[in-house]
């Protein structure tokens, strides 16, 4: 990859000692596992292709899942179909929560795999809402609609009902 693009190897000093985690995987944890499976490396390798190739198709049924939903994006809140959410397959569901989230803050990228599911709690019904999810972030649920909101203003209400949200 570097020598198509012309570009010279470069030896990072960190990687020779142990001090850091990924040293110490690199350097003692994949040859130990590899007495064992050879050819650990490169069936990590292929399931790392694997792995992106299913993020890429997760990422783009995600973009297309806001439009199913009547996604409506406002300054300081999104609402949504939440009861259509839930037709949606559990890996779809999670991926579009932390889009949709990452969208309202992008710090949003270190948000747990437990906040994600505590958010489709709410909007499934299942766990009481409204939620602070952090990063500045609210979810809740209505009747069908669901919404999730900066809430770094300080406190927040229910969303009022409007002509729109009625229809839904």
């Amino acid at each position: 990859h570097l020598k198509e693009r012309g570009i010279r190897w470069r030896e990072d000093a960190s990687n020779r000692t142990d001090r850091y985690r990924r040293n110490q995987i690199r350097h003692q944890v994949i040859p130990f596992l590899e007495k064992w499976n050879p050819n650990l490396v490169g069936n990590l390798a292929k399931t790392g292709e694997i792995a992106s190739a299913e993020d890429t198709l997760l990422e783009t049924l995600a973009g297309r899942l806001g439009v199913r939903l009547e996604l409506r994006k406002g300054r300081k809140e999104s609402r949504f179909r939440a009861d259509l959410l839930q037709e949606e397959p559990l890996a779809l569901r999670r991926r579009w929560v932390r889009s949709l989230a990452e969208g309202r803050n992008p710090e949003a990228r270190g948000l747990s795999f437990d906040r994600v599911q505590e958010a489709l709690g709410v909007l499934e019904g299942s766990v009481q809402g409204p939620r602070d999810l952090g990063y500045g972030l609210l979810v809740g649920r209505t009747k069908r609609l669901g919404f999730l909101r900066d809430g770094r203003e300080g406190r927040w209400r229910t969303p009022a009902k409007t002509q729109k949200s009625r229809r839904l």
